[in-house]
């Protein structure tokens, strides 16, 4: 049986089980994607027998496909098309577009394949991918910063600490408008190019960071200047460092702020760290931290023809 669920205080515990059964993506948590609504959003859980989507119903009637399906790789194209059929069958629900949020390549290619062979829907153009770097903590020795590879952010690091104080807290330290006014200041020194919104970083900090493991928030001279924060993936030695965010107020404070989440993290014990997606300058920026590998997810629109 499948069905639409509006996801509600009564009912989000039997989702998040879900969830937490079948993560195997950077972005499955309930929380994140609880907090990555904008306003006017609907969150909903397409439930299909034990598996499911997590989807945002907008103003726009479009639904968006958060992350890749809650299922077996084997079932995940299966569930994607069964909630085409679903929103666009007997039920006749509005909203002919769906946008497909950050799959992986192997997804991709067995919806484009099977895309092929309907005359009910057809894929958009690719809106854009994203890169992810991931840091092998087993082989990753940026902590040591030793060698020509770290000489640049080695001379920064010593350089920063020594001129400035610098404080490490948790976001249980800090006063929430100090954070909040640390979003608007990034969000003001983004490039028109980049894909920056704030909800999901406001949300979360209202929200106190529920479901997030690690908050870290840099105040350099007294100043909050960096907000890192994560959380491992359920059944699994894998973080995702879902926040990477800073002003400008002092030279390289980015990778100052970078690097401590990296060294933090490794002496945790994590076995994978994933950095996040992105494109353009915010890629080449991660390329800093040297991860030891790379996937590619990429985002696109389905619609009824």
């Amino acid at each position: 049986m499948s069905e639409i669920i509006k996801i509600t205080s009564e009912n989000i515990n039997s989702i998040k089980s879900i969830v937490d059964k079948y993560s195997s993506c950077a972005e499955h948590n309930i929380y994140l994607f609880l907090n990555s609504s904008s306003k006017g959003d609907i969150n909903v859980f397409f439930k299909e027998g034990e598996c499911g989507i997590l989807a945002h119903y907008t103003e726009l009637d479009t639904w968006k496909i958060f992350s890749e399906p809650l299922a077996p790789e084997d079932l995940k194209c299966d569930l994607i098309f069964n909630f085409l059929n679903y929103i666009n069958g007997e039920f006749n629900l509005p909203g002919k577009k769906v946008i497909i949020e950050d799959i992986k390549l192997p997804l991709r290619k067995e919806i484009l394949k099977r895309m092929k062979y309907s005359n009910k829907y057809r894929c958009s153009r690719l809106n854009y991918s994203l890169s992810w770097p991931v840091f092998d903590m087993s082989v990753w020795n940026g902590d040591l910063m030793q060698g020509g590879d770290w000489k640049d952010i080695r001379y920064y690091w010593h350089k920063f600490f020594k001129e400035h104080r610098v404080e490490f807290k948790t976001a249980a330290e800090v006063d929430k408008q100090e954070m909040i006014n640390l979003v608007h200041e990034w969000k003001k020194q983004r490039t028109t190019g980049d894909r920056a919104s704030i909800d999901i970083y406001t949300n979360m900090i209202n929200s106190n960071f529920e479901g997030f493991d690690n908050t870290r928030i840099m105040c350099v001279d007294g100043r909050v200047c960096a907000i890192t924060a994560g959380y491992k993936l359920a059944n699994q030695n894998y973080y995702y460092s879902a926040i990477g965010i800073y002003n400008r107020a002092f030279d390289r404070i980015g990778e100052i702020a970078n690097m401590d989440d990296l060294i933090k993290l490794k002496k945790e014990g994590y076995k994978l760290v994933d950095f996040g997606g992105s494109f353009g300058k915010l890629k080449d920026f991660k390329k800093k931290f040297r991860a030891t590998n790379y996937y590619d997810t990429y985002v696109f629109s389905i619609v009824k023809q």
